[in-house]
């Protein structure tokens, strides 16, 4: 049986190739892209790992200048393919752009968590203690999903174990969330703003006004996110896709 990403020749033998592009329609692009499996992203000294380049059109780059917080590269994999490793103090980070602040969005995250405490915080943007506009935020709530910050609260709900698809979908109005392609939680929310504000946005940790929390203590392997509210049978696309490359039942 072959793996996925694997062909075969026409003399049987197996060779391995890089998973193929996203499987999703054009009109899908995704505004960040950040893929652990592409080593070719990661910039890396001794495994620890100062640059995190988007594999989307928009090429932005999360960075970590501080030895002490850099996340490591090459110590680590998922379903053979190469990961993130955050030790529960590693973070990286990007300018604030209007850009990842879409009036809808479509956000997945594949990760696995060492310890799961209360708000470890994936990915987001701005203040972590404020529900308003101009924030996001993805992050575990104990062993459950958290969607907050531009919602009127936090929203939460299934069960986080081991390595995890977390799914994502506001509509501007309202946020829904999934692990591993199952309905996990709906609710309303405010609608989303474009504004930026000072703070810049975070992986793997968050921040409270210009103090550093929530820090994972896990691996992150892949996060592709989308400005749009994306159709429930493209959510399908993009995620088996994500359970099939990161091997998740």
């Amino acid at each position: 049986m072959r793996r996925f990403g694997e062909r075969v020749r026409p003399n049987s033998q197996v060779t391995t190739w890089l998973p193929q592009p996203l499987p999703v329609p054009q009109s899908y692009n995704p505004i960040l892209w950040l893929d652990a499996a592409d080593t070719s992203t990661i910039t890396a000294s001794g495994n620890a790992v100062s640059q995190w380049a988007d594999k989307s059109t928009n090429a932005f780059l999360f960075t970590q200048g501080t030895a002490a917080n850099q996340p490591r590269s090459g110590t680590r994999t998922i379903n053979s393919l190469n990961v993130l490793d955050f030790d529960g103090g590693d973070f990286m980070s990007r300018a604030d752009t209007a850009t990842l602040r879409p009036s809808a969005l479509t956000a997945f995250i594949v990760g696995t968590y060492d310890t799961l405490t209360s708000r470890r915080s994936l990915f987001g943007s701005g203040n972590l203690n404020a529900f308003s506009t101009n924030n996001y935020f993805f992050e575990t709530s104990g062993t459950q999903q958290n969607f907050a910050g531009r919602s009127t609260g936090f929203v939460s709900g299934g069960t986080i174990s081991g390595t995890t698809l977390l799914t994502f979908r506001h509509t501007g109005s309202a946020v829904t969330g999934r692990i591993n392609s199952v309905a996990a939680f709906t609710d309303t929310a405010n609608t989303l703003g474009t504004d930026n504000t000072s703070m810049p946005i975070m992986l793997g940790a968050g921040r409270q006004n210009a103090e550093l929390i929530n820090n994972v203590d896990g691996a992150i392997a892949e996060i592709e996110m989308f400005n749009s509210a994306m159709a429930t049978a493209d959510i399908a696309t993009v995620e088996n896709y994500l359970k099939s490359k990161w091997g998740i039942a």
